[in-house]
């Protein structure tokens, strides 16, 4: 077990598209406030028989939701500038060529979202979620005081992300 507890500081994420090698943005999430409940592991329903509980049978399998919220810098990138987050989220705009990460063949666009916590130590290696077919995503903008923002909330076609330790992640990557 880390002896070190995380913090956002300690945080990068990486939206992505399915190509080989990937297009990809690293995007700064300075409010340090992603979340992703995992499906539940054995989903059961209840089953009555007039008005009581009568048995517990196996129940359908769900998807991962999560969302994160980030400093807003612009919507559309210009000229040769990177892809903003707005963009690779709709794959729109800059990111209209990027290739889908959902090979299923059902037609959905996704992305893929990468989150690395970076271990503040040598000691430890760090850790990397990975939600690897994004959709249904929106991205509600909001005016601050001291800066905007845009929070994102998403659905991943897995009932759970894929968590590994850096040096397991790069060694599966593209496999």
């Amino acid at each position: 077990m880390s002896a070190v507890t995380k913090n956002l500081r300690d945080g990068v994420l990486v939206i992505y598209d399915g190509a080989t090698p990937a297009e990809e943005i690293t995007v700064v999430c300075d409010d340090g406030d992603l979340t992703f409940t995992p499906a539940v592991d054995n989903p059961g329903i209840a089953v009555m028989d007039r008005g009581s509980l009568d048995h517990l049978r196996p129940g359908d399998e769900g998807v991962t939701e999560g969302s994160f919220t980030v400093k807003f810098k612009e919507f559309l990138s210009q000229d040769s500038n990177p892809v903003t987050p707005w963009e690779a989220l709709r794959m729109e705009e800059g990111a209209s060529d990027w290739v889908t990460t959902n090979d299923d063949g059902g037609g959905v666009q996704t992305v893929g979202l990468e989150f690395t916590v970076v271990t503040p130590t040598s000691t430890e290696v760090d850790e990397v979620v990975t939600f690897a077919k994004c959709y249904d995503i929106e991205v509600e903008f909001a005016e601050g005081d001291e800066y905007d923002t845009m929070k994102v909330s998403f659905k991943d076609f897995e009932t759970c992300p894929t968590i590994a330790k850096a040096s397991e992640a790069a060694s599966s990557a593209g496999s």
